[in-house]
């Protein structure tokens, strides 16, 4: 892992761990609330979800190649 990933999730954790109970159960709502949507989306739509987890694995392997 590099060190910039590293200080990015220390730093994430250390942001959750300062949150009030409230911030963290609306965060909770939030993220299942995405999962719905995203499930549905791929339900709706599993060629075009297909493409796009192709096409965003293709992006994210050619950023992080020693090329």
């Amino acid at each position: 892992m590099n060190d910039q990933f590293k200080k990015a999730s220390v730093s994430t954790l250390g942001n959750l761990a300062g949150m009030k109970a409230e911030d963290l159960e609306d965060l909770e709502v939030r993220l299942k609330d995405a999962k719905e949507k995203t499930s549905e989306f791929i339900r709706n739509y599993p060629l075009t979800s297909v493409a796009i987890g192709l096409g965003a694995g293709f992006l994210i392997g050619r950023l992080f190649s020693k090329k």
